[in-house]
């Protein structure tokens, strides 16, 4: 739903990767975050706008079930998707899982951060933009460390994703966690400022 307004859609067309490895590497260990095994990748124009990885654990149709029930503007998002013609398809890589250390532990709740606009409804709990209520609103209280390296690789039937982030916002419960990406349109500067707006 989030980007969906006054009948813009910001994305035309999605793909289901099941049975894949997104291979996520840091240079610490107090992130903990594990490998993911199935994806959604959201197409507009031909290009990628949206990535979404999930746990080998995750039933993603069930997931997808439960979004496509939401609604907006009083009718449901997979009528919505149907009227405006967004197509979707399934790819099975079958690939055997990969883990890393974080697998099977309770993991942190982490964001992956691109712009100051998400940035901002992030550090207030939400995950969108769009007032959805989506969100985890437990603890909003946070610390950033700009040393923190976190990779997200993945290889699908037709892409090659190498996400690298810099720089992470901590909640002080430590159940939470985002992470900031460097190929973003964030600056250091609109981080450190930002925090301290928060405060």
């Amino acid at each position: 739903i989030d980007g969906i307004e006054k009948d813009n859609m910001p994305y035309d067309r999605y793909k289901i990767v099941l049975n894949c490895n997104c291979e996520i590497s840091s240079n610490t260990d107090c992130i903990l975050l594990g490998n993911k095994h199935n994806a959604i990748i959201f197409y507009k124009n031909g290009k990628v706008v949206r990535l979404v990885v999930l746990t080998n654990q995750t039933d993603v149709f069930a997931c997808l079930e439960k979004a496509l029930d939401k609604s907006y503007n009083n009718i449901k998002l997979k009528d919505l998707l149907s009227i405006k013609n967004v197509k979707y398809k399934i790819v099975d890589l079958n690939q055997i899982p990969k883990f890393n250390s974080f697998n099977g532990r309770k993991e942190m709740d982490v964001g992956s951060c691109d712009r100051m606009s998400l940035l901002n409804c992030m550090l207030n709990g939400d995950y969108t933009e769009s007032e959805t209520s989506f969100g985890n609103y437990d603890c909003n209280e946070y610390k950033f460390n700009e040393d923190i390296e976190i990779t997200y690789k993945l290889k699908t039937d037709c892409e090659i994703f190498d996400i690298h982030h810099k720089g992470v916002f901590i909640n002080t419960t430590r159940t939470k966690a985002i992470i900031i990406q460097s190929q973003g349109n964030i600056l250091l500067s609109d981080l450190n400022n930002s925090l301290e707006t928060k405060r």
